[in-house]
């Protein structure tokens, strides 16, 4: 981004290559004098750089790793959920078998007496 305006000739100058975002959401930059400003987009560079000395493979980054969180927690997340199924299931069995002993236990106290 670049703050310009059109100079003399009907050019469009750049002034300020350094555009920044404040908190009320306003881009801002510098200037020696008093004019109509355009903010232009898209400088002549190749998109990996600027002139302020930031680049974009840092946002690159950024949304990799963000992908990657998201993905973890979802990961975590279904093993979680595998874990508490198995643990469900294995319980329900066993109180399952008790049942079904006990009529077995029954039978067998009734020969008994």
């Amino acid at each position: 981004m670049c703050l310009g305006f059109i100079n003399e000739n009907n050019e469009w100058e750049c002034v300020d290559e350094c555009i920044e975002l404040n908190e009320d959401g306003q881009y801002c930059g510098e200037t020696d004098h008093f004019t109509s400003f355009a903010m232009l987009l898209n400088t002549s560079n190749d998109g990996n750089s600027n002139e302020c000395g930031s680049s974009n493979n840092g946002v690159t980054w950024i949304t990799y790793l963000s992908i990657a969180s998201v993905g973890l927690a979802l990961l975590i997340i279904l093993i979680a959920l595998l874990v508490g199924e198995i643990l469900f299931r294995r319980k329900l069995k066993k109180k399952n078998d008790e049942l079904q002993r006990v009529p077995d236990k029954t039978q067998q106290t009734m020969q008994d007496t």
